[in-house]
């Protein structure tokens, strides 16, 4: 069973990675920008982990997982969480209050509660950015981290309601 990307090659250790790890949407089908609603004029952000090793371990899609026909794309490290999260605070720092929108994790997902605890701070200290994703952390799951984590994301969906919107799924 295959436990990380099958690219390899495009998993980026973050001690070295010159670029920013927040990116500016290029997706054709998503835009640049939200053209209407309440996060209207909001620019889109992604966030992309390395898929298998960050999702839990009972993902419905861990064999057909969408990073299969993702070659090219920037896969984030976790190994080392504090760098992660610090080169992402730095990031939204940079945003200088400009409006964003977050998609996370375009590949990958939370991986541990404390993660998800960071997104809140994020959330809390800056009133600029939006948050939206998927996740496949269960409530219902075989796994209790993974259930905690589902946990916490319910909390977050809970106290930041509009600005922070990750789906869980049942499994």
């Amino acid at each position: 069973m295959l436990i990380t990307t099958r690219y390899k090659k495009n998993i980026h250790d973050l001690n070295d990675y010159q670029f920013k790890v927040l990116k500016p949407s290029t997706n054709k089908k998503l835009g640049k920008k939200v053209l209407k609603g309440s996060f209207k004029d909001y620019k889109f952000y992604t966030l992309t982990l390395v898929e298998r090793e960050t999702c839990p371990k009972d993902c419905f899609h861990w064999e057909d997982c969408f990073g299969n026909n993702m070659p090219f794309a920037h896969r984030m490290s976790n190994k080392d969480e504090l760098l992660l999260t610090t080169r992402i605070h730095n990031d939204i720092k940079e945003l200088k209050g400009k409006k964003a929108l977050l998609r996370l994790h375009i590949l990958g997902d939370f991986f541990n509660v404390q993660y998800v605890w960071f997104w809140d701070l994020m959330l809390t200290l800056y009133p600029n950015i939006a948050i939206y994703g998927y996740t496949a952390n269960s409530t219902s799951s075989k796994y209790e981290t993974s259930r905690n984590i589902a946990q916490a994301i319910l909390s977050l969906r809970i106290k930041h309601k509009k600005r922070f919107s990750v789906d869980t799924v049942t499994i």
